[in-house]
């Protein structure tokens, strides 16, 4: 990237942060991406008008799965953790027998194969 754009990016802090890092800067790039887009795919669906307890549920089961795909490395560790408490934090407050109910009776529970 640098080589064929050095008369466009002239910074050296900029050169330094594309070049240096381990993985690289597109990498990060990347991996952050396919980690937000789920999450706004799923921020999306809760926002419809036709929406039920069984939709909200299975969003939180898909985040979850979502969570768990996070790679175990090195540098995904720390935050691969973060998420995992952050989630498991904020699935107490939804983690009722009565969610989980609406979620198994609910007409096109056997529908839902996104994960």
């Amino acid at each position: 990237v640098i080589g064929e754009n050095s008369n466009i990016i002239m910074s050296e802090a900029i050169k330094t942060i594309i070049t240096n890092w381990k993985r690289g800067f597109f990498n990060d790039v990347y991996d952050l991406a396919n980690i937000k887009k789920p999450i706004r795919d799923v921020i999306l669906s809760l926002e419809s008008n036709k929406l039920t307890l069984a939709d909200c549920y299975f969003s939180l089961a898909c985040l979850g799965q979502l969570i768990n795909k996070i790679p175990d490395e090195n540098e995904n560790i720390r935050f691969r953790q973060h998420a995992i408490k952050s989630f498991n934090e904020r699935f107490k407050m939804y983690d009722f027998d009565e969610y989980l109910l609406a979620y198994y009776i609910h007409p096109s529970y056997k529908d839902k194969k996104k994960y």
